[in-house]
């Protein structure tokens, strides 16, 4: 599977396939951005995100994003990209598959990982904010 954009690591989950997602084998991510959207992203979305990691000094080689429309399996995903650190925008427990009842703006640490829900990429982006929440999140996600 192609990335959406050139040198980028942008990438729509097909469905609930997580076996036929977008690597052959397990990747070592530190970061993955989730992006629950029914619609084209934008470039200036991952333009921020980009920048995001940039102000967290993340390896941009380190850091992919997930577009996905349908119900996933985090759990699933997590494991085959062995990430550290999962942001998801605009998602829903239920939508993840996880049965535990989740809020935004709150890191919650696992076993393996971190992980972050704040709202919709699409209502993010505009809003100091929503921009400034995410912010203080990453920044007690990344001590």
């Amino acid at each position: 599977m192609a990335s959406f954009y050139d040198n980028s690591s942008l990438y729509k989950i097909p469905g609930m396939e997580v076996k036929s997602l977008v690597h052959q084998s397990i990747v070592d991510v530190e970061l993955l951005f989730f992006l629950h959207l029914d619609i084209e992203v934008q470039p200036e979305i991952i333009e921020m995100l980009d920048k995001i990691c940039l102000a967290l000094k993340v390896d941009k080689a380190k850091v992919e994003y997930l577009i996905f429309d349908q119900a996933i399996t985090l759990v699933e995903i997590q494991k085959q990209y062995q990430a550290k650190k999962l942001v998801v925008f605009g998602a829903t427990s239920s939508d993840l598959n996880m049965n535990m009842s989740i809020h935004d703006y709150k890191v919650y640490p696992f076993n393996q990982f971190k992980l972050l829900m704040v709202n919709d990429v699409m209502d993010v982006y505009p809003n100091k904010q929503l921009k400034a929440k995410l912010w203080n999140s990453l920044q007690e996600m990344f001590k």
